[in-house]
């Protein structure tokens, strides 16, 4: 069976997102303040010191196995900066914002409202495509979060990078925990694959991925 590839993305334009209107926490403003003070320039050392401040937490869901969570946004950051010639220039930094940001909103009391806020809307709405849907189980939220992604090119190419960081730890990792995830990141491949998949575009992650999840083409 042969699986098609999309040529390219729709050119119709996706609807617009309606972030949610909240008020910032003052303990964000706080933290704003604070990177003002620390003299935090570049949106990429912002979007670093925030995601530390928030997913670096004593709790279980802010771990990441036996390391502090921002250990796996180091990771993808890392992913990024290796395959950042497939981007324009002037997007860099603020991939590389959202990288550090990408699961700010699905993890933690962020809201993309907040982020435009503090960052600007592209971050926002990069974080917001990649933050899964709500759904009864996996494969619903799978459904429901992968087309958002694939109307965006740099949403595909962060959900790629955490997609790669991810499938590498989980591999190499020999807990409970790393295993599940393993299993289930190499179970939903091949829809991850076929939903985000453009013909010519950031083929030699692809490959990596197929590595990382021994994905064979089939016949």
């Amino acid at each position: 069976m042969i699986i098609p590839l999309r040529k390219g993305r729709d050119l119709v334009q996706p609807n617009k997102f309606y972030f949610v209107i909240l008020i910032l926490s003052y303990a964000s403003e706080e933290k704003v303040a604070d990177m003002k003070e620390k003299n935090i320039i570049s949106m990429s050392e912002k979007a670093r010191e925030y995601a530390y401040w928030k997913h670096n937490r004593p709790s279980e869901s802010q771990r990441y196995g036996s390391a502090p969570y921002s250990s796996h946004l180091e990771n993808v950051v890392d992913v990024i900066k290796r395959y950042m010639y497939h981007l324009d220039e002037e997007c860099h930094e603020d991939v590389i914002a959202a990288g550090y940001l990408h699961d700010a909103v699905e993890d933690t009391d962020t809201t993309p409202e907040m982020l435009k806020t503090m960052f600007n809307l592209r971050i926002a709405e990069l974080v917001l495509r990649v933050s899964n849907e709500r759904g009864w189980d996996k494969k619903e939220i799978l459904f429901k979060t992968l087309p958002k992604i694939w109307q965006n090119k740099l949403a595909t190419f962060l959900k790629m990078s955490d997609r790669i960081a991810n499938g590498t730890n989980s591999k190499k990792g020999g807990s409970e925990r790393a295993i599940s995830l393993y299993k289930r990141y190499s179970k939903e491949y091949p829809i991850f694959r076929y939903a985000l998949k453009v013909e010519g575009e950031f083929d030699d992650m692809w490959l990596e991925l197929d590595a990382i999840f021994d994905f064979e083409y089939p016949d």
